[in-house]
């Protein structure tokens, strides 16, 4: 079984309005219902007035999770036991953690990712783990020098290869120049993001003890930072995010670094099982190489051994086109798919099989979000379902059953949100 962690909504510019949508059973080809979009309909919604959730997933047609995203006011992750349709609050231990991303690599074992505190001023990594079913939580602890506060440290996803294998990924900033482009201190940053004397690099941790003890693995090329992370049996993972491309002097003395859509991969290794300390890696991940025409890179999905696809967008949320990148050999070559006809942002991709998968999107700023499906591995798109009410739609998951689970925008502004349950 593929394990994919989730990871945070790429929202739309129409304002951060909280909506869960639940699709159960869209690859397996079930007659649609009568709701706003074919095979959805609405059965509630768990979260409260100006709520906006992160992610979510379905371990089993029964049981669901959502929760928060960084933004939120409230941090909070809520459980169904009946396939959506009633929702509890679990018990997470304190200080409160703002919660990025989750994966359950069993039917009782989940983890969840993200910071505590402000990661706009100083914050501590987050790793929280549950051991029935997301009832409950306890912090798991980080080597110590991921235990201090810094400025722009995250966790944004994880994935789990198997119950003992997991990987969590993110950012974190330093005064180090970026790797491989000469890019050196004061002034050097990615882009015109990030303050002066900052330099963002990406952070991977791993535990090959199902989350008990973690570690950071080394990164070599010039990977920025990570959105998504996708892991296969075989122990092979691909994350997705940004890399450094070139850097230009700036005064006095200093350089600005450009930055665009790159892919990272590594392996988890042995699980660790026969070994005291447990280890979870066999080296260094490495930086590949992609197209050119990739802006960002928001989301990956690795439906087999060595296949794995990944979506982005090739401009700004008004311009340019959606990518859509495809790997039938673990990364060692990437090549560009044919995008959905009119996308200009994919949000989010999940694959039930080597050909058959699901991606959310549109056509940019203001556009209607799309459900976009393929049966041929990227070779062709077809729309399954449009939301005119919703503002936008982030990140999707789906069982090896074929239920998904997304998470999305509804509404315009905080004082008109509106929590959205959709389900077929």
């Amino acid at each position: 079984m593929v394990v994919r962690g989730t990871r945070r909504v790429a929202w739309g510019s129409r304002g951060a309005l909280a909506a869960l949508v639940v699709m159960t059973g869209a690859l397996l080809g079930r007659a649609p219902s009568t709701s706003a979009a074919p095979g959805w309909r609405e059965i509630g919604a768990p979260s409260p007035v100006g709520q906006v959730y992160a992610a979510a997933l379905c371990p089993t047609s029964r049981l669901c999770l959502a929760a928060d995203d960084l933004t939120s006011g409230t941090t909070r992750i809520v459980v169904s036991t009946d396939g959506g349709h009633a929702w509890r609050p679990s018990r997470l231990p304190s200080p409160p953690t703002s919660i990025a991303a989750l994966a359950c690599p069993t039917t009782t074992e989940c983890l969840a990712v993200g910071v505590r505190g402000d990661p706009e001023v100083r914050s501590r990594l987050a790793i929280e783990v549950s051991r029935d079913a997301g009832a409950s939580w306890s912090a798991a602890p980080l080597p110590a020098p991921l235990e201090t506060a810094a400025f722009g440290n995250r966790l944004m996803a994880v994935a789990c290869a198997s119950a003992l294998d997991c990987v969590a990924v993110g950012e974190a900033t330093s005064t180090a120049p970026p790797p491989s482009n000469g890019c050196t201190p004061p002034t050097c940053v990615a882009g015109s993001s990030g303050p002066e004397g900052f330099t963002y690099g990406p952070l991977v941790l791993t535990t090959a003890d199902g989350g008990a003890t973690w570690a950071p693995v080394p990164v070599t090329g010039a990977f920025r930072s990570a959105a998504q992370v996708a892991c296969t049996p075989t122990d092979a993972c691909q994350v997705a995010g940004l890399g450094y491309t070139h850097c230009v002097p700036t005064t006095p003395g200093g350089r600005t670094c450009s930055s665009a859509g790159s892919m990272l991969g590594g392996d988890l290794g042995t699980s660790g099982a026969t070994t005291s300390p447990p280890t979870a890696t066999t080296g260094a991940w490495a930086t590949e190489t992609v197209p050119a025409d990739s802006f960002t890179l928001n989301s990956v999905a690795c439906p087999g051994e060595t296949t794995c696809l990944v979506v982005g967008q090739s401009a700004d949320s008004t311009r340019g086109h959606g990518v859509v990148l495809l790997t039938t050999d673990a990364g060692a070559v990437w090549t560009t798919r044919p995008a959905p006809a009119g996308s200009i942002l994919l949000a989010s991709i999940s694959c039930v099989s080597t050909r058959d998968c699901v991606v959310t999107g549109g056509g940019g700023r203001g556009a209607t979000p799309v459900v976009y499906q393929t049966t041929s591995a990227g070779a062709s798109w077809s729309v399954t379902a449009r939301f005119p009410s919703l503002s936008s739609l982030g990140d999707v998951t789906c069982a090896p059953s074929g239920t998904c689970v997304a998470v999305g925008v509804a509404g315009y502004t905080r004082q008109t949100v509106r929590g959205v349950l959709l389900a077929n």
